[in-house]
């Protein structure tokens, strides 16, 4: 007998003996009844089921709001979104069926690099580990699969996948993985980074799920865009009170450091160069580009400095 509650069936009910046995009218209206009221049941714990979830994610939501808004660095932003978001959803499945990453995008280069997983002790595939990076470019990929997270910085929305292994762009992470969910978290240039979910089973992923973790995307993306642009400025009023001179070392130093990335880049071209020498010059290079300096004009009139 089908389980029907309104317009949904959420279940069916099986009824039999093991020998031959006419069932009556009133067994059959019995039955009947004991079926509206498990469909009834069922209806209403799927529903305290659904409110748990929702207020453990608006929970979720607002203490990584509370710690994103108090901190000042990139990476611990991009932690506390990764934590939360896994913590909101993992409760209501069994351990070690869901797990979430971070990957930092890296714009010059078209790649997606690892920077974190949650839990940190989550088991991944052969090859994959913390750092290690992968082209959005198809041309440049293996098989031509960029990732689904990749697919998510090329169109920059959020793509929830029910049957991972049945998408061409997938990327094996974890060998249990079934379904997936990659949130971009943009700010005014484009993508910065890729939140993403994986769960070992199909379809794992709904809309409420998508909504919260835009939202803590969002959040997150509005105070990194604050603290560069906050960097930016401090960077530049020193510079500016150092006058024509200060613009030019800016002018001198930037063209070194462009020097110096270009001769990594030739070196990485290298198909004899052992993974650890890659990974050292990949090192060298964010290193170098992390002491590029705003660019400004020689007259340091043309700076606005306001004072605090």
């Amino acid at each position: 007998i089908p389980l029907i509650f309104g317009e949904e069936t959420v279940g069916i009910l099986f009824v039999n003996y093991r020998r031959p046995n006419p069932f009556s009218e009133d067994q059959k209206r019995a039955i009947e009844l004991l079926a509206l009221q498990l469909a009834i049941a069922i209806h209403n714990i799927r529903l305290l089921r659904g409110y748990q979830k929702r207020t453990d994610q608006l929970l979720a939501l607002f203490d990584a709001s509370e710690i994103i808004s108090q901190s000042t660095d990139k990476k611990e932003i991009l932690d506390a979104i990764l934590e939360k978001a896994v913590d909101s959803v993992i409760g209501y499945y069994k351990k070690d069926t869901l797990f979430g990453s971070i990957e930092v995008y890296d714009r010059e280069r078209k790649e997606l690099v690892l920077d974190n997983i949650y839990p940190p002790d989550y088991p991944l595939a052969d090859g994959i580990e913390i750092g290690c990076r992968r082209s959005i470019l198809k041309e440049n990929s293996v098989d031509g699969r960029i990732g689904i997270t990749g697919r998510a910085v090329v169109s920059g929305k959020i793509q929830r996948v029910g049957n991972i292994v049945a998408d061409e762009d997938y990327v094996l992470y974890n060998t249990q993985s079934k379904s997936e969910m990659a949130i971009p978290i943009k700010n005014e240039q484009g993508v910065i980074a890729v939140l993403d979910l994986e769960h070992t089973e199909k379809n794992a992923f709904d809309g409420s799920d998508e909504a919260i973790f835009k939202a803590l995307a969002d959040f997150a993306a509005v105070t990194i865009n604050n603290i560069e642009e906050s960097l930016f400025r401090r960077r530049a009023q020193a510079i500016a009170f150092m006058g024509s001179w200060g613009a030019n070392v800016v002018h001198d130093v930037n063209r070194e450091v462009g020097a110096i990335r270009r001769q990594i880049t030739i070196l990485q071209q290298n198909e004899s160069l052992s993974d650890d020498v890659k990974d050292k010059l990949m090192l060298i290079d964010s290193y170098a580009g992390s002491i590029d300096f705003p660019e400004l004009p020689v007259n340091p009139e043309n700076i606005h400095i306001q004072a605090s």
